[in-house]
């Protein structure tokens, strides 16, 4: 747990205060990919505990409801820290609640490192980026055309 802790999640809080407080002009669909992929070249053993972790989980629920409280706690931080984003960059308010948008961006970001850590080299280090922009710049379309109709 502390490894985890470590190496995986107090990283990620970093990146969340970082996203919650970056100003309107800093593209962080780069630093997010960036960051990503320096977590999936240095830290794979800690990933692969964390999957390992994952996988004890949904078979004890004990442990289901630690790693549940986790996912939970680090959810709502991301999905506070896009709110702010949302404001920085003046996005029209999304009809989607935050948390549900957190979690779509954490399944993307959790399916990569999956798909990394099955077949090294597979997943272009650009490419979380690139997924988290065509998120955004989806719920804004949809959101315009809302507004639109």
């Amino acid at each position: 747990m502390a490894l985890l802790e470590e190496r995986i999640e107090a990283p990620m809080r970093e990146m969340v205060a970082v996203l919650e407080s970056a100003p309107p002009e800093r593209d962080m669909s780069v630093e997010a990919s960036r960051e990503f992929a320096g977590r999936l070249s240095k830290q794979r053993e800690a990933m692969l505990l964390e999957r390992e972790y994952w996988s004890l989980a949904i078979r004890d629920p004990e442990l289901r409801t630690h790693y549940a409280e986790r996912q939970t706690e680090l959810r709502g931080a991301l999905a506070g820290a896009l709110e702010a984003r949302a404001r920085h960059l003046g996005t029209p308010d999304l009809s989607m609640p935050a948390e549900d948008v957190a979690r779509i961006v954490m399944s993307i970001i959790g399916g990569l490192a999956v798909d990394e850590l099955i077949e090294p080299g597979s997943v272009r280090p650009e490419l979380l980026g690139e997924a988290l922009a065509l998120v955004y710049a989806g719920l804004v379309a949809r959101e315009q055309g809302r507004a639109g109709s």
